[in-house]
């Protein structure tokens, strides 16, 4: 019998291939050589399909070996962090908001190790400002606060 968690899955799942098939139907490149519409939509979707088919093998595995399940209370702390997120991004703009919202994920996550969470919390969302702001000038958020514009 499938778990709510499992129903959960394959129904994100489902979404994700739809998604998918439908970022497929659009121009990768443009006629002048530049990424098109297509592009991001279509790894993105690929990224979501094998992430989720790879967590509904892990709850099935762990069903079939009755296995307990993550707590409630670190998903419920993950999705208000992410609520968080939002509004630090439009607050503080995205590359302040990315390394606050990584840098207190990962501390409330993974305790044991502040050296290797501040390397990724900091490196991993600067890592995304040069590639999204400064390669391929899709400027991220910049903040409502006067000094983080």
């Amino acid at each position: 019998m499938p778990t709510t968690r499992s129903i959960f899955t394959m129904v994100l799942l489902a979404l994700s291939l739809s998604y998918t098939v439908l970022a497929f139907g659009l121009i990768f490149t443009t006629t002048a050589g530049r990424i098109g519409p297509g592009f991001f939509p279509r790894i993105v979707g690929g990224l979501l399909v094998v992430a989720l088919a790879t967590s509904l093998v892990v709850d099935v595995r762990r069903q079939a070996g009755h296995e307990e399940a993550p707590h409630g209370r670190e998903v419920a702390v993950l999705c208000g962090l992410a609520v968080l997120f939002m509004l630090a991004m439009i607050w503080l703009g995205g590359l302040i908001g990315m390394i606050v919202f990584t840098l207190v994920t990962l501390t409330y996550l993974n305790r044991e190790h502040p050296v290797h969470n501040l390397l990724i919390g900091i490196g991993f969302p600067v890592g995304l400002y040069v590639l999204f702001d400064v390669l391929l000038n899709a400027s991220l958020p910049r903040g409502a606060l006067p000094f983080f514009n």
